[in-house]
């Protein structure tokens, strides 16, 4: 009995918590719908004024834009103007009361129905002025003798100034409401008794599925993968049976696809759940960042192995360039060689600067191609060529696509035009040595070219060493030469010397014999010097003296040929020196008895020779006065024939 009872007891208990979550729920959802029916009462209330006021507006456009069309002013109507507006005052906008009107800043009312010619308080007007872009709704008392308190909807309109109102009451919008609200409660009620009865006729499936769920939930927790649903039931039942069924899939597919991971297969493709998945997303994330380590750590193994490869070419090729750094000839083959197996090349050349009498030009020293040296001989101008070019400019030059005809690539079987070209100038900071040119048919890559350009300093380095050591030995064996034959000029100049002596001992006995005549003819002859049109230059002293005595006081400026003439004559039958002075430009010496055209008697015995230099002519005269010879007998000196 005690357990019957038991039973019961449970039973009611289960029971009554049945029934109030019943009724929780079903309060829960009147009280949601009381709320959602009052929300949607205040919107549609809220609605009609809203749509009251856009009319109000519509009727204040159309009532600005008559009067602008009928040229009137609001303010100063007369009595048939007035009739004449009122006419778009008569019909009512909102159910039977809805009259719109004017009301004026002065809170006179125009236009009304039944209050036309009524005012509005200064208190209203303030109020109406202050609403949000001065439009809404009020209620006012218009004081007609009893208390009426009424409702207006306004608008202000600034062309105007003044307000549109249409006065409203809450029994209209109230009118429209009631049937909302009736068949809304109707609405509420049936649908209430309908959402209960199904409440309690899917209960029991949904506790049972809810036991099945939270059995499975927890295999879930504990990290087990419990069997599929069945998809039996409602709609709800098996959207939740299928969404589970799909998170057991997805665990397995998921727990697949980390075993591959595990084992390091980062090809297995993987599709998340759904956007949301974080565990499959976090998953994605993983491969992409171990795809991505997988990347890095090729690239770093490739950027190793490039430095290595690298570093052993520099120092294998520093240890060529010591070894062969006496001869530039066998230092660029062996050079060339070497490089051109180096970077897998096919054919390559050396060229280096040499400086000739036309000008620098680019020599080939060494050419290379098949493991065989080319004997060739070739010079290149400076900018001919993509070789010149290289050298002109300075810069390395990769080019990826050669024309067809710029070389071939011959071997026993054909011939086949290389598929890249790699011009590297041999340079220092100071000057230019030379270009390396080297063709491949498989390319260069990157790290290849930039092997080349950093190697070719180092090559230019021990070029210009070696050039400098030859031409430091050269200079050596040149000294060595000037040496010996200096020794042997020592002694020609120690005799050389001896003789100078004497003859030095024999110019100084000379020149004073010179000076000592020269001061005779400086006493005894006129010594002067002429430009090629007989411009007087310059003169000993004697002559300057016997000028300026004659009357000439400007002898910058004297031309000696128009005051001077050669005499043929007793009776002074003279001719112009002009006559003789092409002959002495000529280089033909002459010597004539000259006068001068001045108040005094003169009688000059002049010879004449000329000497050419820097482009002109100057003419020297060595003169004799022969009045102090023949004072009183010029006249009849006779001059028969010219000297």
């Amino acid at each position: 009995m005690k357990e019957i009872f038991l039973r019961v007891r449970d039973a009611l208990q289960s029971l009554w918590i049945r029934i109030r979550l019943r009724l929780l729920t079903i309060g829960t959802l009147v009280l949601f719908l009381g709320v959602c029916l009052y929300i949607y009462e205040r919107m549609v209330y809220r609605e009609a004024h809203e749509q009251l006021s856009k009319t109000l507006e519509s009727f204040a456009s159309k009532f600005s834009q008559t009067l602008e069309m009928l040229h009137l002013d609001l303010k100063s109507l007369d009595t048939v103007q007035h009739e004449r507006l009122r006419v778009l005052f008569r019909d009512p906008m909102y159910g039977d009361t809805g009259y719109p009107f004017v009301v004026q800043m002065t809170g006179r009312i125009d236009f009304h129905f039944f209050r036309d010619g009524d005012r509005l308080s200064r208190e209203v007007l303030e109020q109406m002025a202050s609403t949000p872009s001065r439009r809404g709704n009020i209620e006012i008392n218009f004081g007609t003798g009893e208390t009426q308190v009424c409702k207006i909807v306004f608008t202000y309109v600034r062309d105007l100034d003044c307000f549109l109102a249409i006065e409203v009451s809450d029994a209209v919008f109230d009118a429209t409401l009631n049937g909302i609200k009736m068949y809304s409660w109707i609405l509420f009620i049936v649908g209430s008794l309908l959402v209960w009865l199904m409440w309690s006729f899917y209960t029991h499936r949904e506790e049972r599925f809810h036991k099945l769920l939270q059995t499975d939930l927890m295999a879930l927790a504990e990290g087990c993968l419990p069997a599929r649903l069945e998809l039996k039931g409602e709609k709800s039942i098996t959207d939740i049976a299928e969404a589970l069924n799909r998170v057991i899939d997805g665990l397995a597919y998921t727990s697949a696809f980390v075993r591959h991971l595990a084992s390091n297969d980062l090809t297995q493709d993987y599709k998340p759940l759904g956007h949301r998945d974080e565990l499959g997303n976090s998953l994605i994330e993983l491969r992409a960042a171990l795809r991505k380590q997988e990347i890095e750590a090729a690239h770093i193994k490739e950027e190793e192995r490039i430095r290595s490869w690298s570093n052993e070419g520099l120092a294998e090729f520093a240890k060529l360039l010591r070894e062969n750094s006496s001869d530039i000839a066998q230092l660029a083959d062996v050079i060339l060689k070497r490089i051109v197996n180096y970077l897998d090349a096919l054919q390559g050349a050396l060229y280096m600067t040499e400086e000739r009498k036309t000008g620098t030009v680019l020599h080939l020293v060494s050419a290379f191609a098949y493991n065989r040296k080319k004997y060739l001989k070739q010079d290149l101008a400076l900018g001919e060529g993509l070789v010149g070019t290289c050298a002109i400019e300075r810069e390395l030059v990769h080019i990826d696509v050669l024309p067809p005809e710029y070389c071939e690539i011959t071997s026993g079987i054909g011939n086949v035009p290389p598929k890249e070209l790699l011009l590297v100038p041999l340079k220092t900071d100071e000057a230019l040595l030379g270009v390396l040119e080297l063709a491949s048919l498989k390319g260069f890559a990157p790290y290849m070219v930039a092997f080349a350009q950093l190697l070719s300093v180092s090559i230019a380095q021990t070029l210009q060493q070696v050039q400098t050591n030859q031409r430091t030995a050269e200079l050596l064996r040149q000294s060595q030469e000037q040496r010996e034959a200096m020794r042997s000029q020592e002694e020609e100049m120690r005799q050389n010397l001896e003789e100078m002596q004497a003859t030095q001992d024999e110019m100084s006995r000379r020149t004073q014999e010179f000076e000592v005549l020269s001061n005779v003819l400086e006493q005894a002859t006129f010594y002067a010097e002429f430009s090629e049109d007989g411009v007087f230059l310059r003169g000993n002293r004697k002559f300057n003296d016997y000028l300026l005595r004659l009357g000439f006081a400007d002898l910058t400026t004297l031309r000696f040929l128009d005051v001077a003439e050669v005499r043929t004559s007793i009776e002074g039958e003279n001719e112009p020196l002009k006559t003789i002075w092409e002959s002495l430009l000529h280089g033909v010496a002459l010597s004539r008895i000259l006068s001068l055209r001045t108040s005094e008697t003169t009688l000059l015995y002049a010879a004449f020779t000329s000497l050419a230099q820097d482009g002109s002519s100057s003419i020297y005269m060595v003169a004799q006065d022969l009045m102090p010879i023949f004072p009183k007998a010029e006249n009849e000196f006779s001059l028969d024939t010219k000297l």
